[in-house]
């Protein structure tokens, strides 16, 4: 998992005006049904936070991004598994 870790946290941090979709997939992966059993988003999650309170990163695009990819996760979720 190391190998999807690390590029996408160096990634995130040459481009933080990429943060908003990165965190919107990250959550979203990690939120959706099975999928994130094989998804290393919990990682990736708590380093950007990091990076996040060091100034690295914005906050908004960071938080707003992570909340909308983890409402539609469980979402979609919960719609599958009701039909």
């Amino acid at each position: 998992m190391d190998n999807l870790v690390q590029p996408t946290l160096a990634f995130i941090s040459a481009h933080s005006s990429w943060a908003f979709p990165v965190m919107f997939v990250t959550s979203f992966g990690e939120s959706f049904a099975f999928l994130s059993l094989l998804f290393p988003g919990t990682s990736i999650l708590i380093v950007a936070g990091t990076l996040m309170s060091a100034g690295t990163l914005p906050f908004w695009p960071v938080v707003v991004g992570a909340v909308i990819g983890a409402v539609l996760g469980d979402s979609v979720s919960f719609w599958l598994g009701h039909r």
